[in-house]
């Protein structure tokens, strides 16, 4: 028997009425309740009233909510603001008919209809990829020169490839529809190339093809008096292991969209399972879900309120322009003078005449012609549309000047600082896409590229070639040597780049950044790379007879022993790497 506070729950009052019960939960006969009715009135009113009390503190102890947090408490004014709040679990709330929803909603307005998102979403792509991010091997066991002839073919095969395409597209995938799915393959077309390469090719597959279209394909094991349980847990197209990681996922032969598109019965005939490290899944984990959900679905019904507003400032522009004006009268109308009106004929209430542009009108007795004054939300379209649109941008963390496509309501401080928001979303998307991504796309091609003879051998190099130092360390062989990503700096630090200059020089000259970091992390470039290119520059320049510019990139002193300008010659001597 339930109780609450030793009071069994059967006994608590139902709403308008108490009922008293003894224990068992049967009710009380009005004679044993009132066993004396007549004699000891007051004395049963007083002990039922007693037992009463007791009941409701009871009820009052236990079920009363403590919280004295706002947003805790339940009220007339917000009960229906909070009634879709729910306590499901990461994968129900990104079930397959919810993730189904929102992505046919996401893709209508960020893809096809909505042109600020759609220019946010590109400019977001467009930033995160700029032209290529570059591999950078930090690994100790290898020699500068197979560092360099490592990352020389890595980009070279990633351009063969389009990888900064295929890396576009999975960033408005997983904006659009939540996550994205890069699965490699073998290209046979790059075979008929003379210098041999790895055959490793990547594929783009949406969202959609990953899944069992939101059916169980899990064997069950059934226990006699026990619900079935699943031998290992799938959630739409996502085998998951003990510890609740993926294991395999199902892709689909076809996309579900497709018109060719025809359902034989048995999700298990239409596709087929492929092992987590042969799949690249990226999505944005807001919880701890299995799947994505579209990264712009809380912008997406302030998109239909921004429509519906837009077109009913268009519908009364639109009504006003049509209705010149209209007959007004302080009267009742007089029909038998409207019948004298060769023009007008007979008008009623409700009829209308033209007029004609450029000419005077004449009106009936009493009757005065007024012109429509169209009283709309022309006058705050502008502000209200701004404001819908900083809430539509926020969740995607683009500030309002790259949402409009205009920096005309701030100044360059305001517009540069916004921007930090942005920057600093970009660089975790880019640290996110190395972990998901291209560490297991250089993983799949150092394996392939590491067995090809003499791929990363360079021509005249009396160095130990790469295939000596991967048989002289095992673990080369199916892992890829230490590394990093390199990318093309997003958005600018100061409107002034001669501020920015001056600001870099000092933190050099100081000892707070080195040459390598200048170079690795502002012009993308490695530290041999920059020295290499000022070799090469300097010899040219002396070849043609130009004079050669200092490392340092500024006009310095001649050693005459007159330092006039007071500055220490160690000073003079310091290499600057923002203008170098």
């Amino acid at each position: 028997m339930n109780t609450i506070a030793n009071v069994p729950t059967n006994t608590l009052p139902t709403a308008g009425f108490t009922k008293l019960v003894d224990p068992n939960g049967n009710p009380y006969p009005l004679g044993e309740v009132y066993p004396k009715v007549m004699g000891q009135q007051q004395k049963a009113l007083g002990e039922v009233q007693d037992m009463q009390r007791e009941i409701m503190r009871t009820i009052s102890s236990n079920n009363t909510l403590k919280a004295r947090h706002d947003a805790a408490q339940t009220h007339l004014g917000n009960e229906l603001h909070w009634s879709q709040a729910d306590a499901f679990s990461p994968n129900m709330v990104a079930s397959f008919k919810v993730r189904q929803t929102l992505r046919k909603r996401s893709r209508y307005e960020v893809l096809e209809n909505n042109p600020y998102l759609k220019g946010m979403v590109l400019t977001i792509a467009n930033d995160f990829v700029k032209t290529c991010p570059k591999l950078r091997i930090t690994d100790s066991r290898i020699d500068k020169v197979q560092k360099r002839t490592i990352q020389r073919r890595w980009a070279q095969h990633a351009l063969e490839i389009s990888l900064p395409e295929k890396l576009w597209q999975i960033k408005m995938d997983k904006v659009s529809a939540g996550e994205s799915f890069l699965i490699p393959w073998t290209d046979l077309r790059l075979q008929d190339r003379d210098d041999p390469s790895p055959l490793l090719n990547v594929q783009v597959n949406e969202t959609d093809q990953i899944s069992t279209l939101g059916m169980d394909t899990t064997p069950y094991s059934r226990t006699p008096g026990q619900p079935g349980r699943p031998k290992s847990t799938e959630i739409d197209g996502v085998r998951l292991g003990n510890h609740g990681e993926p294991t395999h996922y199902f892709k689909l032969d076809q996309h579900p969209g497709d018109e060719a598109w025809m359902y034989n019965g048995s999700v298990a005939k239409m596709g087929k399972w492929i092992r987590e490290d042969q799949m690249s899944h990226w999505f944005r984990k807001d919880r701890n879900w299995i799947r994505g959900i579209p990264e712009a679905t809380p912008s997406l019904p302030l998109c239909a309120i921004l429509r519906r507003y837009t077109m009913a400032v268009l519908r009364a522009a639109e009504f006003a322009a049509d209705v010149s004006g209209v007959l007004e009268t302080d009267g009742p109308p007089n029909e038998s003078f409207w019948s004298t009106l060769e023009n007008l004929g007979q008008a009623v209430g409700g009829d209308s005449f033209p007029t004609e542009s450029g000419m005077f009108v004449t009106t009936p007795w009493g009757y005065k012609l007024k012109q429509i004054d169209a009283k709309q939300p022309m006058q705050v379209y502008d502000m209200f549309v701004d404001m819908i649109l900083r809430e539509i941008a926020r969740p995607l963390l683009v500030p309002f000047n790259f949402a409009s496509g205009s920096s005309a309501d701030s100044n360059m401080a305001s517009a540069v600082v916004d921007g930090h928001i942005y920057k600093a979303g970009q660089e975790w998307e880019r640290y996110h896409c190395e972990m998901k991504v291209l560490r297991k796309y250089t993983k799949w091609w150092w394996r392939e590229a590491t067995r090809i003879p003499g791929y990363f051998d360079e021509p005249g190099s009396n160095n130990r070639s790469l295939d000596q130092i991967v048989s002289e360390n095992p673990s080369l062989r199916n892992k890829a040597p230490e590394h990093t990503y390199g990318w093309s700096k997003v958005g600018l630090d100061h409107t002034d780049p001669l501020k920015v200059a001056n600001a870099h020089t000092v933190l050099h000259e100081h000892g707070l950044i080195t040459d390598k970091d200048y170079q690795e992390n502002v012009m993308n470039r490695s530290t041999e790379e920059w020295q290499e290119q000022h070799e090469e520059q300097r010899e040219f320049r002396d070849a043609i007879g130009i004079p050669t510019v200092p490392s340092s990139g500024m006009s310095q002193p001649q050693d005459d022993g007159d330092n006039s300008d007071n500055t220490p010659p160690s000073k003079n001597k310091k290499s600057d790497p923002a203008t170098a």
